[in-house]
């Protein structure tokens, strides 16, 4: 977790006894911004705004749960140290040597507490892009004021470098509000893939024989958004693919993604298309342990389907080698191998290899 400093981004920072002086000040304005670090939610609130001096002090009112650690005002006027109220720690007061009047002051601080939740629609008209609208919903503090709301993922200084997602105008009036990414068409790709193997449900490690055994028949069909970032949220799914049946789909939590690969949206699972994944132990590979598989896929439907085969390997191992591919050796990424079979309309497609391992 970084600094509470390193949040604001190296803004010259008024510490308690420091002058500092500043006449270099924009219009009056409130600017939120927003970061999720993906273990919670970060805010930077940079404030301009006018306040009056009367007897060497000027007050301010900021989130109570921020305190001073992060505090940094500067502005039209030498500012001294600040101190909350203990009675409310909403409310500072700052000293300052400046005449008795109006002053323009810039103010920034960290807080927490104004987390958002994205929403998301993807209508799918093509099989390789579709149409994206996002929403960011934003629980917003009882201000009275409206605000230039920023949303990110990610946290400076933190694992991931903040992307901006977007911003807006927002009424802080406690309510929820909205910063709305206008639609946009996005490139991508439908694709079914069959990824036979059910998940282990226990703590077996790859080298266990029984590792991988239990099998599943669901060809999913998957969006696969080529470049675009999408925070997790809600999805509502439009389908409308020529070639497909029209479908209403909600996307929840089930999606994947690696570092340098296309965000997977599960969409719905092809009632139409079955796959079939049979294990065997092969024992005369000459390695520590060796799977033999036969992969089927059906095809009930109407119009000839391009389904993706794919098994994840076991791993680590210091050698694995496929041997035995028919009808063609299937792709390795990563720790799964890919095979892409065209089943037509009523006809079944069948695969198979060997992995033989050493650990």
């Amino acid at each position: 977790m970084p600094s509470r400093s390193s949040l604001l981004l190296l803004v010259a920072a008024c510490r308690h006894g420091d002058l500092l002086e500043n006449h270099a000040l924009g219009a009056e304005g409130l600017s939120l911004s927003i970061y999720d670090s993906g273990d919670g939610f970060t805010e930077v609130v940079d404030d301009r705004r006018t306040v009056q001096v009367a007897n060497g002090a000027f007050a301010l009112e900021i989130e109570p749960s921020a305190g001073l650690a992060s505090l940094l005002v500067d502005g039209a006027l030498a500012v001294g140290a600040c101190h909350s109220a203990e009675a409310d720690p909403a409310s500072v007061r700052c000293e300052t040597p400046a005449a008795p009047g109006s002053y323009r002051v810039h103010v920034q601080y960290q807080t927490q507490g104004f987390p958002y939740r994205a929403q998301h629609e993807l209508r799918v008209t093509a099989a390789d892009r579709a149409t994206l609208r996002s929403t960011y919903v934003v629980t917003t503090p009882r201000w009275k004021r409206t605000a230039h709301v920023q949303v990110f993922a990610g946290l400076p200084g933190g694992e991931r470098v903040p992307v901006p997602l977007a911003s807006g105008e927002v009424a802080l009036d406690g309510s929820q509000g909205a910063v709305v990414v206008p639609p946009r068409e996005v490139a991508g790709r439908m694709r079914r893939v069959f990824d036979g193997a059910m998940p282990p449900t226990d703590d077996l490690p790859a080298s266990d024989i029984q590792w991988g055994e239990a099998s599943q028949h669901v060809v999913w069909v998957w969006f696969e958004l080529a470049s675009e970032h999408l925070p997790p949220g809600a999805i509502h799914a439009i389908v409308d693919v020529p070639g497909e049946l029209a479908r209403v789909a909600e996307v929840t939590g089930t999606r994947r993604r690696d570092d340098d690969e296309p965000t997977r949206l599960a969409l719905f699972a092809d009632d139409e298309v079955h796959g079939t994944r049979k294990r065997w132990h092969d024992f005369s590979e000459r390695a520590e342990l060796a799977d033999r598989f036969v992969m089927t896929i059906r095809n009930a439907s109407e119009e000839a389907r391009e389904v993706w085969v794919e098994e994840k390997l076991r791993a680590p191992a210091k050698r694995r080698t496929v041997t035995h591919a028919w009808p063609k050796k299937p792709g390795l990424h990563r720790d799964t191998l890919r095979t892409k079979v065209v089943v037509q309309p009523g006809q079944s497609e069948r695969i198979g290899y060997t992995v033989a391992y050493d650990f």
